[in-house]
């Protein structure tokens, strides 16, 4: 009968004393317990920066298939990927989700005037007001895919760039920008404390192919990018090209995704469902204490719902990601290497 290993690593993203590190030493040790018949000694191993590049690479060329070696594979190393990004030497669509680590992300833009302009922009043919200021931290950010979103709903919008994830929310309130991609948690509290609100949300992956079925629980009345799509069409407007919306829905992923707890491929099934029922075990705790931030940052996805948020996020079709890194080409001049 297989057994977990009592000892095994998970490499994360870095540096240790970050608050990336500090996340990944405290769910090891929260993974690490629920594993059957025993607690398995789950040791963190944060490498390189807080995108994941360097954690994905070592986990490519060194995790043996054995289950005593796992990444968490951040959002910001599959959007890398995904770009063509030269340090990006993996594949991460073989890998196997044992978990997921979600985060509400929305578009927040300055106040309910600022939403106003908004619509009255998607309904006025000849309207030329200027363009949204979009903070993004730069071009090969997950957070571009909202500049690609806000071009498909006839949203003229310019780019600020510099503006990282520290940054982002400062900007925002103080004016030096008029949006920003944002997640975490509290998201409609935070935008209302800065004068901001919630213009569309990134879909929920796990809930299925439905609209209204993907909206995210924890802002139920944002609408996603693919109802505020739908609502144009029903006004008459033409629907943009469906790869293009698959490509902002494939970065707006890459940006919800905190990260996907997996194993390398070719791990053996039962080792597979060992840790998946250990993740399995956790979720439910945390759902009965009904407080998630306890020891995960994120709602934690069990099973089925983590492996359909990673795939949205990991396992892009080719002409999906060709048309995004078309894309990332022609609008603002970046391109892989």
């Amino acid at each position: 009968m297989a057994a977990l290993p009592a000892a095994a690593v998970l490499l994360a993203p870095g540096p240790e004393d970050s608050s990336q590190g500090r996340w990944a030493a405290s769910f090891a040790a929260a993974l690490g317990r629920r594993t059957a018949p025993q607690p398995t000694r789950l040791e963190p191993q944060p490498l390189g920066g807080a995108d994941g590049v360097t954690a994905a690479n070592r986990f490519a060329t060194s995790a043996a298939p054995d289950g005593r070696t796992l990444l968490a594979m951040a959002g910001a190393a599959a959007h890398a990927r995904m770009i063509g990004d030269g340090r990006a030497r993996y594949e991460p669509s073989a890998w196997l989700p044992v978990c997921g680590l979600v985060q509400p992300t929305a578009l927040l833009v300055r106040s309910p005037a600022v939403a106003a302009h908004l619509v009255a922009v998607r309904r006025a043919e000849n309207a030329t007001p200027a363009p949204l200021r979009l903070g993004l931290p730069g071009p090969e950010a997950p957070e571009a895919a909202a500049l690609l979103a806000l071009e498909l709903l006839g949203v003229r919008a310019q780019p600020v760039f510099g503006v990282d994830v520290a940054a982002a929310e400062p900007a925002l309130a103080e004016g030096r920008v008029d949006a920003i991609l944002a997640s975490g948690a509290n998201l409609a509290a935070r935008a209302r404390a800065i004068g901001a609100e919630p213009w569309f949300a990134a879909a929920r992956a796990e809930a299925g192919p439905h609209a209204a079925a993907r909206r995210d629980p924890a802002l139920p009345g944002v609408p996603s990018l693919a109802e505020r799509i739908a609502l144009r069409v029903a006004a008459g407007v033409a629907s943009p090209a469906a790869e293009m919306v698959l490509a902002a829905d494939a970065g707006l992923a890459a940006a919800r995704m905190h990260a996907a707890i997996v194993l390398p491929a070719l791990t053996p099934a039962d080792l597979v469902a060992l840790w998946r029922h250990a993740a399995a075990r956790l979720a439910e705790e945390l759902l009965e204490d009904g407080a998630p931030e306890a020891e995960t940052a994120c709602p934690l996805l069990p099973g089925t719902e983590a492996a359909a948020a990673y795939a949205a996020a990991c396992a892009v079709p080719e002409p999906v990601v060709q048309a995004y890194r078309g894309w990332l080409a022609r609008r603002l001049d970046w391109r892989g290497s």
